[in-house]
């Protein structure tokens, strides 16, 4: 069992795609840092929100998104971390 400060996410260099999990929630529209329940490191959670925004991207796959490409994800993604 892994602790929940952590997070893991899975890039395919071939497409540029990060499997993100949950690094952040985006279902209305509004991207958000992932709740408490998810993470017990906040300051860490917006670290690791930062460090994928300057990753070299093509999209962004999460578990809890609205359905959007990947490419308009990585947006919220981007806007995310310049609002923390």
């Amino acid at each position: 069992m892994c602790p929940k400060s952590f997070h893991y996410g899975f890039l395919q260099p071939d497409t540029g795609l990060l499997f993100a999990g949950d690094l952040f929630t985006d279902h209305f529209g509004k991207p958000s840092p992932p709740p408490a329940i998810l993470n017990d490191d906040s300051a860490m959670a917006h670290a690791s929100i930062r460090t994928a925004a300057r990753l070299d991207l093509e999209g962004v796959i999460l578990n809890h998104a609205r359905k959007s490409e990947p490419s308009q994800i990585l947006l919220s993604l981007i806007d995310l971390a310049d609002n923390l």
